[in-house]
């Protein structure tokens, strides 16, 4: 009789699903408001577009205590202060509408204003200048 000296094989490992915490995550990281030249003001693109972020952090199902992180963006054009400021201004914009909106907890979000430091595009074109002048949205997930 012949016996089989081979081991079996290790099993596949079990990968688990990414929990709506993490799934809210990779949604934001791809949605942003974009603003005007030198505007702080929602435009219709803006509105739809905060309106598509509310829409995928109420279908998360997360509760009201997440933590949030409204930040603001601006191209390269203008001056450090000026652009600090304007971001702020963004920021508080999106901030406002969420809240408004029921969306977020204002206790449990915080606006950043970054100014021109953060570049989605490190471009001079036009294009790369409309896509820096931003507001992101940013959640904390609870560890488990």
């Amino acid at each position: 009789m012949k016996v089989d000296a081979t081991p079996p094989a290790a099993p596949a490992p079990v990968v688990a699903a990414p929990g709506p915490c993490a799934v809210l995550q990779n949604r934001l990281a791809s949605s942003h408001a974009h603003f005007e030249l030198d505007r702080a003001n929602l435009n219709t693109a803006a509105v739809a577009e905060v309106d598509a972020i509310n829409g995928a952090i109420r279908s998360s199902g997360l509760g009201p205590s997440v933590e949030f992180s409204i930040e603001g963006h601006c191209d390269a054009t203008g001056s450090d202060e000026y652009n600090i400021a304007l971001s702020d201004r963004r920021a508080k914009t999106v901030f406002d509408r969420l809240v408004t909106l029921g969306t977020i907890n204002p206790i449990h979000a915080k606006t950043v204003p970054w100014g021109k430091q953060r570049p989605l595009d490190p471009g001079t074109s036009p294009e790369a200048y409309a896509r820096n002048r931003r507001v992101e949205i940013l959640v904390s997930c609870p560890a488990n």
